[in-house]
């Protein structure tokens, strides 16, 4: 039965929840103690499961997505891959000093994959 994988798989959210009711136009809360296979038989989600594998499926698209933009938030935000290399340097005419980026390629090659990952 491949109705309950799709009902416990870790990307169904909320909001695919509300699609499953409005789908069956029954209210009930898959948090519940009450909600078991008796439930399941009884909301008749059985006569529903290509919609709701449909629904699985795409939440299980929504999901990598998700994790993919939560991989690019972290390199960006806290990965030293991303962190640019500053130094501290004198201007020749006047002493003065500056601070000027040794290299970008790092940023480049991130920018790159991100913008490939992203599209």
């Amino acid at each position: 039965m491949g109705l309950l994988p799709d009902l416990l798989h870790e990307s169904i959210r909320e909001r695919h929840w509300n699609d499953i009711r409005f789908e069956v136009k029954e209210e009930f809360n898959q948090n519940s103690d009450e909600f078991n296979l008796e439930k399941v038989f009884e909301l008749e989600l059985n006569k529903h499961a290509n919609m709701i594998g449909e629904l699985a499926d795409h939440a299980r698209k929504q999901l990598k997505i998700e994790n993919s933009l939560n991989e690019i938030k972290y390199m960006w935000e806290e990965d030293p891959a991303t962190n640019l290399e500053i130094v501290k340097e004198r201007s020749r005419a006047d002493n003065e000093e500056y601070y000027k980026i040794t290299s970008t390629e790092n940023i480049f090659v991130v920018i790159e994959e991100h913008t490939q990952a992203l599209s």
